[in-house]
């Protein structure tokens, strides 16, 4: 699944966006873990998911060098 959206988004978008995706799998985890497997979500989770999340907007939304 994840491959297949790298090279989605690798086409649509281009790969240096693409390669961000990476930084996602811990949020995927997490979120299949608690659907699939029953996980507890706390609050170190909650916050360790919101700064994968912020650290994502930012450098995607970051000015490009020249």
């Amino acid at each position: 699944m994840a491959f297949g959206l790298y090279f989605t988004l690798a086409k649509q978008r281009g790969f240096a966006l693409a390669s961000y995706i990476s930084a996602l799998t811990p949020p995927i985890a997490v979120i299949m873990s608690v659907l699939f497997e029953g996980a507890e979500v706390g609050v170190t989770m909650l916050v360790g998911l919101a700064l994968v999340l912020v650290g994502q907007v930012l450098l995607i939304r970051a000015p490009k060098a020249a």
